[in-house]
């Protein structure tokens, strides 16, 4: 395939600054609600995220100032305030000492659970994230919800748009704009009739009117442009 230099640099420079303009808002939301918020660098969230959504618990000692988190919203229950007793002061001192507890709801959301999951760990996928869209009213949680889902979709891109300039090569010095991808594709790389495609993957450009990387891709200047539909290999 041929690339443009240009239009890739163009994608990762503007979706690159939508990932910068909605983290922003995700941390004022949170910050609004009294947490730290720690944003994972990948769409994977991590336990600051799920805090966020389902509420946090800080267990601080008096005695030896040790603090540490409960992860209440993992699915073990909520730790009694009369059981929260320091394990530091008890292994090294023998104390039984308890700790104060700090709770903060956050946004407080109901957990959803991915359907077939062995684990007790609420999700935040897709599907979650778009559940919570549709049944949440106007306010903040809404705003932070919809800031995360623009975040994860262009992070997306842009990692897209930089594994592609990481494979391509020169096509023409009388074109140094324009690039060559040579994908790979593997027939037997799974187990049913799609191939699999690597260094970069050819088979997942997204055409979505918001994250349209197809833009990256275009013909040479003395050359024409031509379309296969991958929907088709199955066939």
């Amino acid at each position: 395939m041929t690339e443009s230099e240009e239009n890739t640099d163009a994608i990762i420079n503007e979706y690159g600054a939508g990932v910068a303009e909605a983290q922003e808002v995700c941390l004022s939301i949170a910050a609004e609600y009294g947490h730290d918020l720690q944003l994972p660098k990948s769409a994977a969230p991590n336990d600051s995220i799920r805090e966020f959504f389902f509420g946090s618990c800080v267990l601080s000692c008096p005695r030896c100032g040790k603090e540490s988190k409960v992860k209440e919203w993992n699915g073990t229950g909520r730790i009694k305030d009369e059981e929260a007793w320091c394990s530091i002061c008890l292994k090294k001192n023998s104390v039984r000492q308890l700790c104060h507890v700090e709770r903060n709801p956050c946004l407080n959301l109901p957990k959803v659970y991915k359907a077939g999951a062995k684990t007790d760990s609420p999700t935040l996928n897709v599907d979650a994230l778009e559940q919570y869209r549709t049944t949440l009213g106007e306010g903040r949680p809404l705003e932070f919800i919809e800031s995360l889902t623009g975040m994860r979709s262009r992070q997306t891109a842009v990692g897209a748009a930089e594994s592609y300039k990481r494979f391509w090569i020169d096509d023409d010095p009388r074109y140094p704009n324009y690039k060559r991808l040579f994908v790979s594709f593997n027939p037997t790389g799974t187990d049913h009739l799609r191939w699999t495609s690597y260094n970069p993957n050819g088979q997942n450009i997204s055409a979505k009117e918001d994250f349209n990387l197809r833009y990256c891709f275009c013909p040479r200047p003395d050359r024409e442009w031509w379309s296969f539909d991958y929907r088709s290999i199955e066939r």
